[in-house]
């Protein structure tokens, strides 16, 4: 009795010790992954940050939503209305600040009819930006409950974004998934080996991992999905030994085979590109068809230029790319 009481009393105090490090410890990973996700997410000045939010009302006629998600935080949305307004909106779910936008990417759309809606997510992961999202979909539906909305993304934020418009079940939600996944597990498996270890493993399934994949398949709005036309040249979602395994490929394959939805999805094959190179012209035209034929940018609108957004190759190898490939893991996820 009194050895058992001694072993108690010894390791309790062992245990705490090892609950505190272990979540120490997946803290700091969950910082990295944070920072790998959301590579490009750089929070400008707050005065220069406030100072763009007012240009965009000042010049473009943009309001301020109140949204609020369920931690009573604020997540900050502008809703920007175009001058020959379908009524209808594409909301920009990336993984940068609304404020670090290129004013061209927006008039764009705005010139083709189509409003927009730019946010600023709380926070680093995808469990938290698909809640934000879910928020900022449901001011706009109670503003206008038949408002045809599409979802543009890119490489992080595709996941939480298919979570955001399943969870609607919504026909006029669509979403265009750019170079983007559906299996955060494998997407950081595929650039580490210790993404196999069980506390990075856990912190994914508990803080980032939407399960895309199989949540696309509910989702009943249209899918437009862009990938390079090799799948080999994308330096982020290739995975594995093979050179054909793609992320994006296996998300827009899955949703055809198993999704009764996917009758008009669309899947665009972007020549000459990587994980990184801007649309081109030639890209931006097939998207706004795509919007024209759900009535989200107008019927007649005039074309996308090359003088506008000509077709830019891809950038000879940068740090980024290097330590891209220097992450890979070896061994197929």
């Amino acid at each position: 009795m009194i050895c058992a009481v001694k072993g108690a009393l010894f390791c309790r105090p062992l245990h705490k010790a090892y609950t505190s490090l272990r979540a120490y410890v997946q803290s700091i990973v969950e910082k990295i992954i944070s920072k790998f996700f959301y590579f490009g997410n750089r929070p400008l000045p707050p005065a220069l940050a406030e100072q763009r939010v007012q240009e965009l009302i000042a010049l473009k006629g943009a309001k301020l939503l109140h949204v609020v998600n369920a931690n009573n935080e604020k997540v900050e949305t502008l809703y920007i209305p175009s001058p020959r307004s379908t009524g209808n909106a594409v909301i920009f779910a990336l993984n940068k600040r609304m404020q670090d936008l290129h004013p061209k990417n927006i008039e764009t759309y705005l010139q083709r009819g189509a409003d927009v809606v730019l946010f600023n997510f709380t926070k680093c992961n995808g469990r938290q930006y698909a809640e934000d999202l879910k928020e900022v979909i449901a001011a706009l539906k109670q503003i206008n409950p038949n408002q045809r909305l599409s979802i543009f993304t890119h490489c992080a934020s595709g996941e939480p974004a298919i979570a955001a418009a399943a969870h609607f079940q919504d026909p006029n939600i669509s979403l265009i998934l750019d170079r983007t996944h559906g299996n955060t597990e494998r997407l950081v498996q595929s650039n580490t080996v210790f993404a196999h270890l069980p506390c990075v493993r856990e912190v994914l399934q508990r803080t980032f991992s939407c399960q895309g994949v199989q949540k696309l398949e509910q989702v009943p709005g249209k899918v437009m999905v862009l990938a390079p036309a090799q799948s080999k040249d994308d330096q982020v979602m290739q995975y594995g030994k093979c050179p054909v395994n793609n992320l994006t490929y296996d998300l827009f394959y899955k949703r055809m085979q198993m999704s009764r939805h996917a009758k008009g999805d669309e899947f665009v094959a972007l020549e000459n590109s990587d994980h990184w190179n801007r649309w081109s012209y030639i890209t931006l035209n097939k998207v706004i068809d795509f919007l024209t034929k759900q009535g989200i940018t107008a019927s007649e609108h005039p074309p996308v230029t090359a003088a506008e957004f000509p077709i830019v190759p891809p950038q000879p190898p940068c740090l980024r790319w290097t330590v891209t490939q220097l992450n890979k893991s070896p061994f197929d996820c």
